[in-house]
Order: C-alpha cells, then structure tokens, then sequence
C-alpha cells in the first residue's frame, strides 16, 4: 500500500477532493428539495435550475480556488524537497571525508608507534595521509609536510559545523593532541627524543576508534 501511494498522493488527494466535493454539491441541492424523479407531467422550474446553477457556480469556484492553492503549494513543495535532498547528499559527503580522515588518523597512531626519530615520524604521518603520494622527495621536504598538517587540520576543525556537539568537540579534542604532536615534532631538532610527544599522542588511539564509531553511525544516506 505504501509503495503504491509513494509518488501518487498528489493525484489521490486531487482525485478524493473531486469526489467529495461532487458529493457536497450533491448533498447541498437535495437540501434545497433537489431529488432524482422522473415526473413529465411537471412543468420545467427555471428558478429552481437557476437556483441551482447558482450553486453549482459557487461550489465550482470553490474548487477552483482549492486545486490551485494545491498546485501552487505543490509547486513549491518539489523543488525544496529537491534543495533538501542535496544538501543531505553533500552533508553525507563531508561527513564522509571527515570519516576518511579518522580513519588515517587512526593508521597514524598505530604506525607512529615504531618511529624511532622525527624524520620517521614525518614520513609515517605523510603515508597515512597522502595515499596517492608518489615521490620519495615529498617525505623529506618539511614545508610540504607542514602544508599537509593544516590542511588536514583545517578540515578537522570544520566538524564543529557538520555534527552533534558530543562528536565535534570529541574529533576537535583529537585535532587539538594531534596538533600538539606535529608542533612538537616540528619544532625540535633531529637528535632531540620526541619519545613522550609520541607517546601522549599514541594514548588517543581509543579516543580516535570511538570517534570512527560514531561518526560512522551518524553517516545518512539519503532516500
């Protein structure tokens, strides 16, 4: 029943307004003394059909006034349903890239692990990011890797504006640690131990797997 009336509750509610307004008119004349007979012998009432055609005119205006308050509203109705469904659609596909970048995020904290220097740190956070990075050039040159980090945090801190307060202050706490370790990394010197500043970034793992979960849930396909 339901697949039947999807796409045709338009024309269902054209057709039931018909019939009940035919049966209001019909309703209406048999309250002035209108009644189906067949009596020749009685002489023609001009009045009455007068009468009638009267109300007939305004039952009809009325009607006409309905159906096109009904395709104006309609009208209206179409292209926002339209609007509606493509902001969901682009919704979905930011939410979706926000998703993707947890997801590298989370390749990243499991990789950083085995980074025995800054170098190796910064050639594990470009791997994890940059999947069609090709040149081996890219993994030494610092201000590529700095570009890399704002970009990708940037586009973290726009899930303020693309979820539920409990998710975009959690994947803004991660953006913030994440900052926190690229900050450190980029500001010491080659032979400096960075163990600790890998070591606290390590810790949001779990912070980041919950994350995933949760944005994966509020993921909306549109209909």
């Amino acid at each position: 029943m339901k697949r039947f009336i999807k796409g045709r509750w338009f024309p269902l509610i054209a057709a039931t307004a018909i019939l009940v307004l035919a049966t209001g008119v019909v309703l209406t004349m048999m309250l002035f003394g209108w009644r189906f007979t067949y009596a020749p012998e009685l002489e023609t009432s001009w009045d009455a059909i007068s009468a009638v055609a009267a109300w007939t005119g305004v039952v009809v205006s009325i009607f006409s006034v309905t159906a096109s308050f009904i395709a104006i509203w309609y009208a209206i109705q179409v292209p926002q349903k339209i609007a509606d469904q493509q902001n969901r659609i682009s919704l979905f596909e930011k939410r979706f890239h926000i998703l993707e970048l947890l997801t590298s995020l989370q390749t990243f904290s499991i990789s950083v692990k085995v980074a025995k220097n800054i170098k190796l740190a910064r050639a594990m956070f470009l791997l994890a990011f940059e999947k069609n990075m090709s040149k081996e050039k890219d993994l030494e040159d610092f201000d590529y890797f700095l570009n890399c980090y704002m970009n990708i945090f940037g586009e973290l801190r726009q899930s303020e504006f693309l979820f539920s307060h409990e998710i975009s202050a959690g994947i803004l706490d991660i953006a913030d640690k994440l900052s926190a370790f690229i900050g450190a990394i980029a500001m010491m010197n080659p032979d400096q131990n960075f163990g600790v500043d890998r070591d606290n970034f390590i810790a949001t793992h779990d912070q980041i797997c919950n994350m995933i979960q949760l944005v994966t849930r509020s993921l909306e396909l549109p209909d």
